[in-house]
């Protein structure tokens, strides 16, 4: 987030803590010029008092914890970290705190798979990583419902290139429903749109999806994008994830007790409460 102090803009990192086994991203150099939060979004109001101030806030937070049957099954507790705590509930939190706190914009990154839920990356990923795609959706609405401005980037598939170099690439955008599993993005470019993001002019407002190519080296061209309806439609991943398991549970269940292990896993997970 960007905090304005006397006339100068300060950069904050919410971080779990604060030492230097990140990548060396926390070095002692960046923490001379970014003021470092401890804190998660498990429980934003340890630390939502940091938000005073603060105009602009960026988030690209993912749970990615992968689904434990057994945990699912009752065997072994649930994760405390679960997709629906974090990407849902946490984001939730953390833009009820921004907009209390005065925040100007929020830009999230989530991911190019939340507004088709059968299309196959997001059924994969929901069933892998506790519903996390869902979840992530979720978290997006919740943003939308806060009353912030915001700015929502759905990228494809996230590649790494050299830190602080241009990739050479350029930026293609939808703002339909597109399906794909072909599509990469380099982090750095998602960087650069998060940055661009922030220092949009007036009301946003806005979600799109987005993906590199090597076709061209044009830049976003941010006035193309239109503003989201008053209210985005919702889509159902339960729907897709259980019939889609459920059916290959079905099959797998011709061959004895794993289907019907399967199955209840996957209707037990999608049915404990309204995800």
């Amino acid at each position: 987030n960007h905090k304005t102090s006397g006339g100068a803009t300060t950069p904050s990192s919410l971080m779990r803590n604060d030492d230097n086994n990140d990548g060396g991203r926390n070095t002692d150099n960046n923490k001379k010029t970014v003021k470092v939060v401890v804190g998660d979004l498990s429980n934003v109001a340890a630390w939502e008092h940091n938000l005073e101030g603060t105009t602009h806030v960026v988030t690209a937070v993912s749970s990615g914890t992968r689904t434990n049957p057994l945990a699912l099954l009752g065997f072994v507790p649930l994760p405390t970290n679960l997709s629906k705590n974090i990407d849902c509930d946490g984001i939730g939190a953390l833009a009820d705190a921004a907009k209390e706190r005065g925040v100007q914009r929020l830009v999230q990154v989530t991911t190019a798979s939340t507004g088709t839920p059968w299309s196959p990356v997001a059924v994969f990923l929901n069933a892998l990583c506790y519903m996390s795609v869902k979840w992530k959706f979720e978290g997006e609405q919740a943003v939308r419902r806060s009353g912030l401005d915001y700015v929502v980037i759905r990228p494809f598939g996230l590649t790494d290139t050299p830190r602080g170099k241009d990739t050479g690439y350029g930026i293609e955008i939808s703002q339909g429903k597109t399906e794909g599993n072909r599509r990469r993005i380099p982090r750095e470019d998602v960087a650069a749109l998060c940055h661009q993001a922030l220092r949009l002019e007036g009301e946003s407002k806005m979600t799109f999806e987005c993906w590199a190519t090597d076709q061209h080296d044009r830049p976003l061209d941010w006035s193309k994008l239109r503003r989201d309806p008053s209210a985005v439609t919702e889509v159902n991943h339960n729907a897709a994830v259980a019939t889609i398991l459920t059916g290959a549970a079905i099959t797998g269940g011709l061959l004895g007790y794993g289907g019907y292990l399967g199955t209840r896993i996957v209707l037990r997970s999608l049915l404990r409460r309204k995800r």
